[in-house]
């Protein structure tokens, strides 16, 4: 006997494996580990048609996208990782055509990959940014492996904040700003963006309460994530010479 199921993208009653109205899967577990390891192959050898709607939703309303998400509307959505790769990529090549500043040369291959491909440094980041943001929010809803899909689309976002910053910087608007000054605005929009996110994110689209406690967490967690890509940053020599 077949089972009736609710769509989680459309709320449509139906039975079988995939929902016949906009064609969401029947099955729509909890993110966790596995998830993420079989999306990976998937993500890369697979393109779906939601690129532009993701960006366009993860760039006006990112935590209410998330959560969406989630919760199992994911039919309309990009894979992340997939989602991530791409937006790495046009980044690092969009900086890369119009930089006019000489790679940095380490002695160190990885920092000197990192310096001249900095969207190859935000994504080696995800983990450690899953792992502090989890951690902050240990108490609330969301395991490990969910901050981690959060932070892999988030991670796509920043290369936007990272065009934004060198767009600036070579119109010549910061050619006297020292390193702390565009680490600051990197942050200032770094720390918005999250900031707003995550209040979206653990208030329902602000149906639930939102705290002193929680304005609190966040504000920890935004600081502490702006401090590792502060440091990181600085530390692979992105920071002088992109932005």
């Amino acid at each position: 006997m077949k089972v009736q199921s609710i769509c989680k993208n459309c709320d449509k009653e139906f039975v079988g494996n995939f929902c016949p109205n906009c064609g969401q899967s029947a099955s729509t577990r909890r993110i966790d580990a596995h998830y993420l390891l079989h999306d990976i192959p998937h993500s890369v050898l697979h393109i779906d048609k939601g690129l532009p709607y993701t960006f366009l939703q993860l760039s006006t309303n990112p935590g209410k996208t998330l959560l969406d998400y989630l919760k199992g509307k994911r039919v309309r959505f990009f894979k992340p990782f997939a989602y991530v790769i791409i937006l790495s990529t046009i980044s690092s090549l969009f900086i890369k055509k119009i930089s006019k500043d000489a790679p940095v040369e380490t002695s160190n291959t990885i920092l000197t990959l990192f310096s001249q491909y900095p969207s190859i440094l935000i994504f080696t980041l995800i983990p450690l940014v899953a792992l502090i943001s989890w951690f902050v929010f240990r108490k609330r809803q969301f395991n490990f492996w969910e901050h981690f899909l959060v932070h892999t689309y988030l991670a796509a976002q920043i290369n936007i904040i990272l065009i934004i910053l060198h767009l600036i910087s070579i119109s010549g608007l910061l050619n006297n700003a020292n390193m702390a000054l565009k680490l600051t605005l990197f942050n200032s929009f770094y720390m918005t963006f999250h900031g707003f996110t995550f209040s979206s994110l653990f208030t329902d689209n602000y149906k639930q309460k939102f705290s002193v406690r929680l304005m609190f967490e966040i504000f920890i967690c935004c600081f502490l994530l702006g401090c590792a890509y502060a440091f990181a940053l600085i530390y692979a020599k992105v920071a002088g010479r992109w932005f």
